[in-house]
């Protein structure tokens, strides 16, 4: 199903949105991305997010949303189900008033996920927006196919990235619809190559590891996926802190993530800033490096958050 925040345009923002896309023309590529991973500038192209709507996703969703052409977000089976997880990032995406408006589209769900014993109660509480609705409420399915959704978004498109923040059953999906137009794939976790011998897999790509298996076969060879991941033992860590997100702007989207979290820090309690690094490596490549077949960030964890709290406390 699709849900759009509400389109007010008149006559000066038509202007603006034409003087927007020359500007966006004629702006230059990304400059410092690793060498022989596929990068294109982010004003060239139209980005079109998956995610499984975990918390992380969100505040990755709020860094993204100001600084690139968002043309739709598919949420696909994982932390969240799809429709009560597209239910929680309209209710997001609304806060922003992003003009114009950004599609959510009900994704796919895993055919075989992995069985995880923490899974319900932390889908009950990203589909309630870390407990800030209080209760869950599905997004109407449209009735239309999946494909077909995302190749009507993309319709206008030259050129699409893709950021997956969740499993991959939604993209395998949509993908041939839209493969004349793929230029980058950019997620987080580990590529297959890069899993250490013995451990399993990251979630998004146990939760449906035939796909994650497809996606592994057929991006890596073509050079068009970027996994991006935070070392997981770093001292301090890339983590988020209440100190973080105390600091964004108490008005807008920003200031819905900020209540979200701080009204209910133990929902992500020891956790990293995961989804966050994908977002991230896309808006400022030069933060990371390559490892292995991944990039990481060269960074401090403190430089990290400052670069998430700049974009994200975007108002405009």
């Amino acid at each position: 199903g699709i849900a759009m925040t509400e389109i007010r345009s008149n006559r000066w923002w038509g202007f603006a949105c034409l003087i927007l896309v020359v500007l966006a023309g004629c702006a230059p590529g990304l400059e410092g991305r690793p060498a022989g991973m596929a990068s294109v500038g982010p004003s060239s192209a139209c980005i079109l997010v998956d995610t499984d709507a975990a918390l992380d996703d969100f505040r990755a969703i709020g860094a993204l949303i100001r600084n690139g052409r968002i043309v739709g977000v598919v949420v696909t089976e994982g932390i969240a189900s799809p429709a009560k997880g597209a239910m929680a990032v309209s209710h997001l995406l609304a806060a922003a008033n992003v003009r114009p408006a950004v599609a959510v589209i009900v994704g796919a769900a895993s055919p075989a996920p992995s069985r995880e014993s923490w899974l319900p109660e932390a889908r009950a509480n990203a589909e309630r927006l870390n407990s800030f609705l209080a209760e869950a409420v599905p997004l109407p399915d449209s009735g239309r196919a999946l494909e077909e959704e995302v190749e009507r978004l993309v319709a206008d498109c030259g050129e699409v990235r893709v950021v997956v923040l969740g499993p991959w059953t939604s993209f395998i999906r949509y993908r041939p619809r839209i493969a004349a137009r793929l230029r980058q794939v950019v997620t987080q976790g580990l590529p297959l190559a890069d899993v250490p011998q013995g451990r399993s897999p990251g979630f998004n790509c146990r939760y449906d590891l035939a796909a994650c298996r497809q996606v592994n076969d057929t991006l890596l060879p073509a050079a068009l996926g970027v996994w991006v991941d935070v070392p997981r033992n770093a001292t301090p860590p890339y983590a988020p802190t209440a100190e973080m997100i105390g600091q964004l702007t108490p008005a807008g989207l920003p200031g819905t993530v900020r209540a979200l979290f701080l009204g209910n820090p133990g929902g992500w309690k020891d956790t990293l800033m995961w989804d966050d690094s994908a977002v991230l490596y896309f808006l400022h490549p030069e933060a990371f490096a390559p490892k292995g077949a991944h990039v990481e960030p060269i960074v401090s964890p403190d430089e990290i958050r400052r670069l998430w709290l700049q974009d994200t406390n975007r108002l405009n």
